[in-house]
């Protein structure tokens, strides 16, 4: 039984994450230290989201590709009353309640462990918020999940 081009490249992406650690340098590729900056460059841009004459409410978001829960805590938490996380790595998983902390406990709400090629989110979602993730995608699956998204 031969492995399809595509199955092979989500094997790859598993393998290749299973041996990251789940820390915000591990999660950001050896630039941790971008982290502030690339957050706030994120804020202003969500921020002008806001200023839409008919913008998200601010009650649901899902942070896809989360990894340990960085965008979640630094961005989504603090505008956001409740946010999901998807990410398909389970160590990036389990480090989540951790990393965004206590503060931030009534704030988290599901975490699912899959990958955004087998995702479709559910319709409750305000802001759907992709960060570092969508190129770790095949083209077809990206133009499949952002279809899900936008139904």
């Amino acid at each position: 039984m031969s492995i399809s081009s595509k199955e092979l490249l989500y094997k790859k992406a598993d393998d290749y994450w299973s041996h990251i650690p789940a820390t915000l340098d591990g999660v950001l590729g050896g630039f941790g230290f971008i982290s502030g900056i690339d957050i706030e460059g994120s804020k202003k841009f969500l921020k002008s989201i806001f200023c839409f004459e008919n913008p998200p409410s601010p009650d649901v978001a899902l942070d896809c590709g989360a990894g340990i829960g960085r965008v979640s805590k630094y961005l989504l938490m603090p505008i956001f009353g409740k946010v999901d996380l998807v990410e398909q790595d389970k160590k990036f998983l389990k480090s989540v309640k951790e990393f965004v902390g206590s503060d931030n406990e009534n704030k988290l709400g599901s975490l699912y462990n899959v990958g955004l090629q087998q995702f479709t989110p559910d319709k409750k979602y305000d802001v759907i918020w992709n960060q570092w993730v969508l190129g770790h995608l095949d083209d077809e699956d990206l133009i499949s999940y952002l279809g899900r998204c936008r139904q």
